[in-house]
């Protein structure tokens, strides 16, 4: 995911098949959160592009998208446990 956002886009279709789930239902509030601020914006195509303002936000627009397992930890400064 870091590697296509670095690009500036990424595909919700690619994403669906890493998750082996719905990118678009999985992802629904931070896609929601993200496009509601103008950071990023759908192209079509299930293809997301980050926008300028996202790119100033990179860090945090890219953290959305970690696991629940790597959120819990970075949120909670707590050891993670396999």
């Amino acid at each position: 995911m870091s590697v296509s956002l670095y690009g500036g886009c990424f595909s919700l279709r690619v994403l669906s098949g890493i998750l082996e789930a719905d990118a678009e239902r999985y992802y629904a509030a931070e896609l929601a959160f993200l496009k509601d601020r103008r950071l990023i914006h759908d192209q079509g195509g299930g293809i997301c592009r980050v926008t300028r303002e996202g790119f100033f936000r990179y860090g945090a627009v890219a953290a959305l998208f970690w696991s629940g397992r790597h959120r819990h930890f970075y949120l909670n400064d707590k050891e993670m446990t396999s």
